[in-house]
């Protein structure tokens, strides 16, 4: 297994695999520790890739490109990414979003999550969590975002903007206005562009490494959750 991940990190990878055949050696809490991990991390990550398949559709091939190059970018692992940009194109799909304006504005949202996520120094999964909360009108959970919302704020931007009340706008009106608002607050407050500038942070590097671990054990695990699963059933 450690042969095909390249030169670069095979010397790290086979110490690794000296330590964990000491840990299987050893038997055990172990071999029942270790092998829970892999199955477990197998199982979170096709639920993931069939949540994420399920909800991209027919824009799939685009949205894998896309977020590899942001992947890239901010130094953030693919499956972060995924599990985000999923949540916001689901919930934007269940309020009425067509497709494709699902998809170009959780683009805005994720972008502004991996701003106030590297300006905020947190995990990506409660960054999401803080503008999963905006898009279903929770407002203060931005606040620790650097976004600056609320329903009075909302309803004068939409007067002014569309010359309308904000329960009257349509969906793609009021996200558009949702979106504009927090581009402003991160520009004024210094937060854009945060996720590129500290795109080598600590927090950036550790998480890189651990979801790069919950790989391996995904690979690993994969051969071993069908037998699982079989065993689960009788």
């Amino acid at each position: 297994e450690i042969s095909g991940f390249g030169d670069k990190i095979k010397g790290s990878l086979a110490q690794v695999g000296a330590i964990v055949a000491a840990g299987l050696a050893a038997g055990g809490a172990a071999v029942v520790a270790l092998g829970s991990q892999m199955v477990n991390a197998a199982a979170d990550s096709a639920a993931l890739e069939s949540q994420y398949s399920q909800v991209m559709g027919g824009m799939k091939a685009t949205a894998d490109k896309n977020l590899n190059e942001m992947a890239k970018a901010w130094n953030k692992h693919p499956s972060e990414l995924k599990s985000a940009f999923s949540q916001y194109v689901a919930i934007l799909k269940s309020k009425g979003m067509s497709e494709k304006d699902a998809h170009e504005t959780a683009y805005k949202y994720l972008n502004a999550t991996v701003d106030a996520n590297a300006f905020a120094n947190e995990d990506m999964a409660s960054t999401t969590a803080r503008f999963m909360g905006g898009i279903k009108g929770e407002y203060d959970s931005l606040d620790t975002a650097m976004v600056d919302l609320s329903q009075t704020m909302l309803n004068d931007l939409a007067q002014k903007e569309y010359g309308k009340k904000w329960d009257t706008l349509t969906v793609l009106q009021q996200e558009n206005l949702k979106t504009s608002k927090m581009m402003k607050d991160h520009m004024s407050s210094g937060v854009f562009g945060q996720g590129t500038k500290e795109a080598d942070s600590y927090a950036n590097n550790l998480a890189m490494v651990k979801n790069t671990w919950n790989d391996v054990m995904v690979s690993l695990g994969n051969k071993a959750l069908p037998k699982v699963n079989e065993l689960l059933k009788k």
